[in-house]
């Protein structure tokens, strides 16, 4: 299996040499050495999937509290109210989050990505995924992933071989945590609530279910509960990333989905798609969480502004504290000059108009 899963990377690599979009696989893109960084530290980016803000239990607005752990230490956090993503799909959510690609600008991407500006700025930079690098919404994602010093794909998709439970990235990350590098940035892809929403979490995560015939237990309330075992899950390898980051000196962490999920709630419907939005399918779940609590009351901007996932790239540099032209810190969520924008999902679409409402 080892030998297959290099096998596919090595192909990947060879494949993106044909066209344009392989310049965000090159360590440093256009950035060069123009980025600097005095700063020294773990910083874990963690990417969620197809994870509704609704049903995130640590927003107080859902009945269930589907984060029981990270509720426990919601002193530690500073949690963004109301954020949401540029699309309701992975490539092209992620394809603006990580690149200096926006709605006014999608070309942009190809101008340089997070992990390349990181590059430069003498970090020692890490992509582990447990989504699969091959396929037709993974392979633009994998190109921007293998700009990264150090690439693991736990999953892929090679004689049909099912995703794995997120928990098997941890070691990976424990080994990242052991290397010497005084400035690491870690990416950690999950699989996270992507449908199907029952191979997503061990058995031992079962925790809302329903074993009676009754007829009133609908396939649509099966899912949810499905759903939001896949939730609880996250906040187990959640909390689970954010106990190896204690006692790190300047360790931080941010978690954020790429996109949301519709789960029944406005319209008879689970999953995700920009052919028929709703609202849940574009809000996300935000956080950082700062080993430091200097850092964390440094941060603590204000986390009730209206905030675009397709700024990401100049919030991440803002956390690293990177120096570079290309960064603009009206545009970091994290920055006291941050000035909210006209939010267009879909390239044209008001979000704020569209759904009337900018709270969960």
């Amino acid at each position: 299996f080892y030998y297959l899963k290099i096998a596919a990377i090595q192909e990947f690599r060879e494949q993106f040499n044909k066209n344009k979009y392989n310049k965000l696989g090159e360590p440093k893109g256009q950035f060069k050495k123009a980025a600097t960084s005095q700063t020294e530290g773990v910083f874990v980016l963690v990417l969620g999937e197809s994870t509704n803000r609704l049903h995130f239990g640590l927003y107080d607005s859902y009945p269930r509290n589907t984060t029981p752990k990270l509720t426990e230490i919601k002193d530690q956090l500073i949690l963004f109210k109301d954020a949401i993503s540029p699309h309701a799909y992975s490539l092209g959510a992620l394809t603006k989050m990580l690149t200096l690609g926006n709605y006014e600008a999608p070309e942009d991407k190809f101008k340089g990505t997070i992990l390349q500006l990181a590059n430069t700025a003498g970090y020692q930079t890490y992509w582990l995924s447990n989504q699969r690098p091959i396929g037709v919404f993974g392979n633009g994602i994998t190109k921007i992933a293998l700009a990264a010093d150090k690439v693991e794909f736990i999953t892929v998709e090679i004689a049909k071989i099912a995703p794995q439970y997120d928990h098997e990235l941890l070691p990976l990350l424990d080994k990242a945590l052991l290397e010497p590098s005084a400035k690491k940035f870690i990416v950690i892809h999950l699989i996270g609530s992507h449908t199907d929403y029952k191979n997503r979490y061990p058995e031992s995560f079962n925790f809302y279910k329903n074993l009676s015939t009754d007829k009133t237990y609908t396939l649509a309330k099966k899912r949810i509960d499905q759903y939001d075992n896949t939730i609880r899950y996250q906040d187990s390898i959640l909390l689970s990333i954010i106990q190896r980051l204690q006692g790190i000196k300047n360790a931080s962490m941010l978690y954020i989905s790429d996109h949301g999920e519709e789960v029944y709630n406005s319209i008879n419907f689970a999953g995700h798609t920009d052919d028929m939005p709703t609202k849940d399918m574009f809000q996300v779940p935000m956080f950082f969480w700062y080993s430091d609590t200097d850092e964390l009351k440094k941060h603590s901007v204000n986390t009730t502004k209206p905030y675009m996932t397709d700024d990401l790239f100049h919030t991440l540099a803002d956390w690293l504290q990177i120096q570079n032209k290309n960064i603009d810190l009206n545009r970091s969520i994290i920055n006291q000059r941050f000035k909210p924008r006209k939010r267009m999902i879909l390239d044209s679409i008001d979000f704020d108009i569209k759904f009337k409402s900018k709270t969960p």
